[in-house]
C-alpha cells in the first residue's frame, strides 16, 4: 500500500456482496467476513430491492463496522447490473466477490491476499466446502 493510499484510507481489498432477499443467511455471512484476520478491506453490499428483512439486517452492520458500505437499490436492477454496481463502488487494490449465503474461514482473505501479493499474480481462488443448512459438509458435483 502506498503512502498516498494510506492517507486516502483506500483499503487493500474490496469485497463486493450483491444481495437479493438474503435475510435467511446474511447475518452469518457478514459475521464471518467481518471476523477476518485480514482487516484492511471494505465490504460493499448492494441490496437489489429485497422484500425480506435484508435491509434492516444490513443497516445494523452498517452501524457496527465502518468497513461496511450499504446501498439499497430503489428497484430491482437484475442480477447482472447489481453485480456491476458493487464492482463500480470498489476502491481497493484487489477485489473479491462474496455471497450472502457463504461462510468464510477467518483466514480466507488473508490467504488469498498473501497468495496474490507473494506471487505477483492478479487472480487467486481457494478451496470451497459445500455445507447444508445445518453446517454439515455435503458433496457438490461442481
Amino acid at each position: 500500500m502506498t503512502e498516498q493510499s494510506i492517507k486516502n484510507n483506500i483499503p487493500k481489498v474490496s469485497i463486493g456482496m450483491p444481495v437479493y432477499n438474503g435475510a435467511k443467511y446474511i447475518k452469518q455471512a457478514l459475521d464471518s467476513l467481518l471476523a477476518q484476520t485480514f482487516k484492511d478491506f471494505e465490504l460493499i453490499i448492494s441490496d437489489n430491492s429485497s422484500s425480506d428483512n435484508t435491509e434492516s439486517i444490513c443497516r445494523i452492520y452498517l452501524l457496527k463496522d465502518s468497513r461496511v458500505k450499504y446501498y439499497r437499490q430503489l428497484e430491482n436492477l437484475g442480477a447482472s447490473k447489481n453485480f456491476q454496481f458493487v464492482l463500480s463502488k470498489a476502491s481497493g487494490g484487489y477485489f473479491m466477490w462474496a455471497a450472502c449465503d457463504d461462510l468464510w474461514d477467518v483466514n480466507w482473505v488473508a490467504s488469498m491476499y498473501q497468495s496474490l501479493f507473494l506471487t505477483n499474480c492478479s487472480m487467486a481462488f481457494g478451496k470451497i466446502k459445500h455445507i447444508n443448512e445445518l453446517g454439515i459438509a455435503i458433496f457438490h458435483p461442481a
